[in-house]
């Protein structure tokens, strides 16, 4: 069953009681321009809920903030009372919020509560929304939402494209980008920029990531072999909790098998 969430648009930083030293995940990174004495300080749309997505925006600017928090279904504004700001939204209506954000100097970075459905047709129209609006976690999503059967993405040349954008300081999209590449999927086969994607999101401790990392590194695959930091990538990943890293490190451990005259496992030696 899909959870309820709150789809990032950014990251939420609502209150200057968070203080300075926030940590920002890189993936998510609010640019530093929106800042107000060094911290992200901004409004969640529901504050202003008797008014319009419009006013909550300038409010928010005549407050001081420059981040802020939608909702689904307050209405666009005074002008068109009937038409709601959610994510079933028309390029239209986007494009009209995006201009009053600009016009103001307000970045969105929150978006939600939603819940996700179970359909599949649906759970991607959610996602295109997210990623149409420059999210790369919707990206990834969108990406890894393959076709039926869990299957490559329903358009793997597009799938590339948008992972190639969020990539840039996403992990999940190095990732899903990375697994794309390495398989030749939706493109040329490139081990290379596989590894060195599967290392960009290593380095932001993505289980998956670290994983691959470490079979590229035993195998040699698109760059060096070394054993040692194949164990070493294994391990960080088995402690993130990665099943696939768990099993390659009990092969490392036990790497002769022993097998009966019909090829079936008798045993293992280990050290």
């Amino acid at each position: 069953m899909f959870p309820k969430r709150i789809l990032p648009l950014g990251i939420c930083c609502l209150a200057a009681a968070l203080g300075p030293n926030l940590s920002l995940r890189a993936e998510n990174k609010i640019p530093n321009e929106f800042k107000t004495g060094g911290m992200f300080i901004g409004c969640q749309a529901y504050t202003f809920n008797h008014f319009t997505v419009f006013e909550a925006i300038e409010k928010t600017a005549q407050c001081g903030g420059k981040v802020i928090e939608f909702y689904p279904g307050q209405k666009l504004s005074k002008e068109e009372p009937n038409v709601a700001w959610d994510h079933n939204a028309s390029p239209e209506t986007i494009q009209k919020v995006k201009d009053k954000l600009a016009e103001f100097k307000i970045k969105a970075v929150n978006y939600g509560v939603v819940q996700i459905p179970k359909d599949e047709a649906q759970a991607r129209k959610l996602f295109e929304k997210a990623a149409q609006a420059g999210n790369p976690r919707g990206v990834s999503n969108l990406a890894a939402l393959g076709g039926s059967g869990g299957a490559a993405p329903a358009d793997p040349v597009r799938a590339r494209e948008l992972l190639g954008k969020a990539g840039e300081t996403n992990a999940e999209a190095q990732y899903q980008l990375g697994l794309m590449l390495s398989n030749g999927t939706g493109g040329e086969k490139d081990d290379v920029a596989a590894r060195a994607l599967f290392e960009k999101a290593a380095g932001q401790n993505h289980p998956g990531a670290l994983e691959r990392m470490g079979a590229f590194a035993q195998e040699g695959r698109g760059g060096p072999k070394d054993a040692a930091a194949a164990k070493a990538y294994y391990e960080r990943a088995a402690t993130l909790g990665d099943e696939d890293a768990k099993k390659a490190l009990e092969r490392i451990r036990c790497p002769y098998a022993i097998k009966d005259k019909r090829g079936n496992l008798v045993t293992t030696l280990c050290f």
